[in-house]
């Protein structure tokens, strides 16, 4: 959108627009609320509206009725809807850091640590409300690009950054040798998910049983420490 030249209004509708794209950005980029029951129950309600009817087509009025509580109440909690669907990204994707794998760190064999926590990692992504997280994350985005950063962070780089505190450790140890490890977990998962996950975003098929994410998990381990194990 061309900016007016300098004493000139926007055109009504132009300002309209900008003004709600502001303040959806403002909206986004705001810290989330406490958490408490009313809150939550909004969340529940703003969680079905959202996976059943898509970012753009969702309503306030429609969570207001889901969540059985009134707009006015919905309201005091979450002045907008990129506001709310942005703090229910924030409460999923920190429900999922608390749910996730942990790396055993007293265990010594490094590919089995690894293969655990990737067998754990690609069953989690396949979960169907993940994949219905990830994709409205991605058309919302187009309008919102902070609501794609808070994903990402609290997300895929929230993941990276745990992993690469585990290989840092074992390569001080001297049990791997990896100069760039943020670098080195980022491949490990995608290795890890690109076979079978991304084809759900695009609702092409893909092969989700045990046995194809075990094939995936020992490919990409092969391909992971073949890389990395000290002497490679």
């Amino acid at each position: 959108m061309t900016s007016p030249a300098p004493g000139h209004a926007l055109p009504a509708d132009q300002s309209r627009a900008r003004g709600e794209t502001d303040a959806g950005a403002r909206a986004v980029t705001a810290a989330p609320l406490a958490p408490d029951g009313k809150r939550d129950q909004i969340l529940a309600g703003a969680r079905q509206v959202f996976r059943s009817q898509g970012f753009d087509a969702a309503s306030m009025d429609g969570v207001a009725r889901a969540a059985g509580v009134s707009k006015g109440t919905l309201y005091v909690y979450f002045t907008s809807k990129e506001g709310l669907f942005a703090d229910l990204v924030r409460a999923d994707l920190q429900a999922a850091a608390e749910q996730q794998a942990i790396l055993d760190r007293n265990n010594p064999d490094i590919r089995a640590v690894l293969h655990a926590y990737g067998v754990s990692f690609i069953r989690r992504m396949l979960e169907p409300e993940h994949i219905a997280m990830v994709r409205m994350v991605i058309a919302a985005s187009i309008k919102l690009p902070a609501l794609g950063q808070i994903f990402y962070e609290a997300g895929p780089e929230h993941g990276i950054n745990h992993l690469s505190g585990y290989l840092d450790e074992c390569t001080a140890r001297g049990q791997l040798d990896i100069p760039d490890t943020a670098l080195a977990a980022a491949q490990f998962y995608e290795l890890c998910q690109g076979a079978i996950v991304k084809p759900l975003f695009f609702g092409a098929p893909s092969d989700t049983s045990d046995t194809s994410i075990q094939k995936t998990i020992v490919s990409a381990l092969d391909m992971f420490m073949g890389r990395y194990r000290p002497g490679a």
